[in-house]
């Protein structure tokens, strides 16, 4: 297994970050406790996740697909350390099945049976090396084919019945078909949506910029997101933060995802019944990588999506005479409520807070500068610290 983040790196500058178990990232590399997982993205540059607690209900002797069941007579084939150019990765498994007296031809039961009414999500990467469709299902009603050729990120989701159990199999339309395709990370989790892969279990993830030299009556935040389905879920109760300014009368400013409809919101308070709101439509921010600007004086509080790849503006929304605090908490929190809840589960790059109220499109060319205005830079590039000979 690769280290994503040895011990000597200083990984990021102008932030705090914190997590108090091991992680990886999206190419399966391990970053060690109390240490980002750092990636770098053409086009936008170093990006960091910012995720939820989580646990894989699948057991680490099971994730190379070893011990599952061959359903009906079938013959199955695993062979290990398998590389996988797209995804970076030499620790795949190739699966081939031959025979078997029904469609479902290897499946694993993730939880036994499942809980009445609880949330699932199931994930799991195939390449389809084969010519017969790969049917990766869920025997809770799910299911997503892999054409021949094809390679996919699956995810399904479910809600248990106390009845049956949970189940991941992999199956062919035709009981005379056999399968032969490349698996790696298969992940199961006791939520209705689907966070990134770690084989036991994650510890939650706090990023934190100070609000040192932020001014309530004036000031902008702006940073880089990458904007996601999971980001936009909405789950019927709770509002996923973009970013929180919150102090500790539950006042501040704040972007979160609304729980029942397509809006993002930038919403001000004085407390947590004196708000000032505005919705702004997601189906403007499809899902890429973004810079967004919150800007705010006395007389209005805007706030702004710029898609990055193209370099235009999707989205705005405008609070008139908003309703401001008198006074900022400590930290503004990126991509959570507080560091433990209502998490955005998606990648962070460079942001800046600023004394002033920043009404000037963005230079592309050189995005968010130290100037003299400039009260905060959290920036994800890594930095090493050298011993000294």
């Amino acid at each position: 297994m690769r280290i994503l983040s040895p011990p000597r790196r200083t990984a990021i500058t102008g932030a705090t970050f914190s997590r108090n178990s091991e992680a990886y990232d999206s190419l399966g590399r391990i970053a060690l406790p109390g240490l980002p997982r750092l990636e770098y993205v053409a086009g936008v540059g170093w990006v960091t996740w910012v995720e939820e607690v989580t646990a894989n209900l699948i057991g680490t002797d099971y994730q190379k697909f070893g011990g599952w069941i061959a359903s009906d007579g079938t013959i199955v084939t695993l062979t290990q350390n398998q590389a996988v150019t797209e995804w970076d990765c030499s620790d795949a498994t190739r699966i081939q099945t031959s025979g078997g007296t029904g469609t479902i031809k290897y499946y694993y039961n993730l939880v036994l049976p499942s809980a009445s009414g609880q949330a699932y999500s199931e994930t799991v990467y195939i390449k389809n090396i084969g010519t017969i469709t790969v049917k990766v299902q869920s025997n809770l009603g799910n299911s997503i084919d892999v054409l021949a050729g094809e390679i996919k990120k699956i995810t399904l989701s479910d809600v248990g019945d106390g009845t049956n159990n949970l189940r991941l199999q992999f199956r062919t339309n035709t009981i005379s078909d056999s399968l032969d395709f490349i698996a790696w990370h298969p992940m199961a989790e006791a939520k209705a949506y689907p966070t990134s892969f770690i084989p036991t279990s994650r510890a939650a993830e706090s990023l934190t910029m100070p609000t040192t030299g932020l001014s309530v009556s004036e000031g902008t935040i702006e940073g880089i997101v990458e904007i996601t389905d999971v980001s936009k879920r909405q789950d019927g109760s709770t509002f996923f933060r973009l970013f929180n300014i919150i102090n500790g009368t539950g006042a501040g400013i704040s972007i979160y995802h609304l729980a029942t409809s397509a809006y993002w919101q930038l919403k001000t308070y004085t407390s947590n019944v004196v708000t000032s709101t505005v919705d702004i439509a997601d189906s403007l921010t499809p899902n890429g990588f973004y810079y967004y600007k919150v800007s705010w004086t006395t007389s209005e509080a805007v706030a702004e999506f710029w898609n990055l790849e193209s370099q235009t503006k999707v989205a705005t929304g405008t609070i008139s005479s908003p309703n401001l605090p008198t006074a900022f908490g400590s930290y503004v929190y990126l991509g959570s409520y507080n560091g433990s809840i209502n998490y955005l589960d998606t990648r962070f790059g460079k942001h800046r807070l600023s004394s002033i109220a920043r009404t000037d499109d963005p230079d592309f060319d050189n995005l968010m500068p130290n100037d003299v205005n400039t009260v905060g830079i959290f920036d994800p590039t890594p930095v090493y610290n050298h011993p000294i000979a």
